[in-house]
């Protein structure tokens, strides 16, 4: 293997555990935070901070698929070219999770949209597209949740 290619997969671990890093200590900080809604009975918060971790876990779970399929992808391969690519495109979305942004702001890194992440955690949670509806409660477009209301006040 070429100096340059484990550079790159060096890297690329770099990047990702990074991102695992940051990942966990947001969750950590929003979960304490829920915990500290629901005490004060205040589900107005509860709703906020719900929204923010289904997001963040579906981040997390984003970035859990891109590992798995580079990992996949380099199994058995032995062109190094190959190799380079796979590690380059991989080094790519990793960036794109951290820096990306509005393509208005920066077409360079383009930000990845939430629904990006929702798609990837409804193959490890049952029914989170449901549950992230609800979400919509904070909103204030009203409309948007009216249907989920009428079904509690019945």
């Amino acid at each position: 293997m070429s100096e340059e290619i484990a550079r790159k997969l060096f890297e690329v671990a770099r990047d990702y555990f990074f991102l695992q890093r940051v990942s966990e200590l947001k969750i950590g900080y929003i979960v304490s935070r829920i915990q500290d809604a629901i005490t004060r009975d205040n589900p107005t918060t509860e709703f906020v901070l719900l929204r923010s971790l289904v997001e963040h876990i579906s981040a997390l779970s984003f970035e859990v698929d891109t590992i798995c399929a580079l990992l996949e992808k380099l199994a058995g391969q032995n062109s190094e070219q190959r190799i380079r690519e796979l590690l380059d495109s991989s080094h790519r979305t990793l960036e794109r999770l951290f820096y990306g942004e509005s393509p208005a702001k920066n077409p360079k890194i383009k930000q990845f949209h939430v629904n990006d992440f929702i798609r990837s955690l409804t193959k490890r949670v049952n029914n989170i597209e449901m549950m992230y509806d609800y979400c919509e409660f904070v909103h204030p477009n009203y409309g948007g949740f009216d249907w989920k209301t009428r079904s509690w006040s019945a």
